[in-house]
C-alpha cells in the first residue's frame, strides 16, 4: 500500500515507513523527513496539556522521543516524495516564540534527501495552508504516485 499524509499525516507516515517494508510509497507532504522539529512540537503539546488544553499529539509525541531520524530516513526503499510549500512555517500558539519551519528544513535538508532517493518538492507562494489545497496537491500526488502505482 502507499501512503500519503500531510502535516501531522506526513509525520505518521515516516513512523509507519520505519516500521513496515510493505509500503509501495511514502509521500510525507508538510514535515520535513530530516530535520523534523519533535522536540519543538512537544513542547508545545505539553505546554497546551499544562493549560487544561486537550491536545490529542502529547502521548504522539512523547512516544518518538529520541527517535533515530537520520537512521530510519536512510533505510527507506519505497518510492518515497516530501513536499511542502516554500513559505511553510508558523507560530503554533499563540504566545508561543517556536518558530515550526517546514518548508524550510526540507529546503536545507533537499540535497542530502535527494542523495538518499527522496523527490523533493517545495510549491512556491505557499505555506501550511497548501494541504487543504486539493486543487493543487492532488496533481502533485498524482505525477509521483500514478507511474508506481499504475505498472
Amino acid at each position: 500500500f502507499a501512503w500519503f499524509g500531510f502535516s501531522f499525516g506526513g509525520v505518521v507516515g515516516l513512523q509507519l515507513a520505519s516500521r513496515t517494508s510493505r509500503l509501495s510509497a511514502l509521500v510525507c507532504g508538510g514535515w520535513p523527513p530530516l530535520g523534523g522539529q519533535y522536540a519543538e512540537t512537544l513542547a508545545y503539546a505539553e505546554a497546551e496539556a499544562a493549560q487544561g488544553r486537550v491536545t490529542p499529539f502529547l502521548t504522539f509525541y512523547r512516544s518518538v522521543r529520541g527517535w533515530p531520524e537520520r537512521e530510519a530516513v536512510s533505510k527507506f526503499t519505497c518510492p518515497r516524495m516530501t513536499f511542502a510549500g516554500n513559505m511553510d512555517e508558523f507560530t503554533p500558539g499563540p504566545d508561543d516564540a517556536t518558530r515550526i519551519r517546514i518548508g524550510p528544513l526540507i529546503n536545507e535538508h533537499r540535497a542530502q534527501l535527494e542523495r538518499m532517493g527522496w523527490t523533493v518538492q517545495l510549491i512556491d507562494g505557499f505555506g501550511h495552508e497548501l494541504g487543504g489545497r486539493p486543487d493543487v496537491v492532488i496533481p502533485i500526488l498524482r505525477r509521483f504516485l500514478d507511474p508506481i502505482l499504475l505498472r
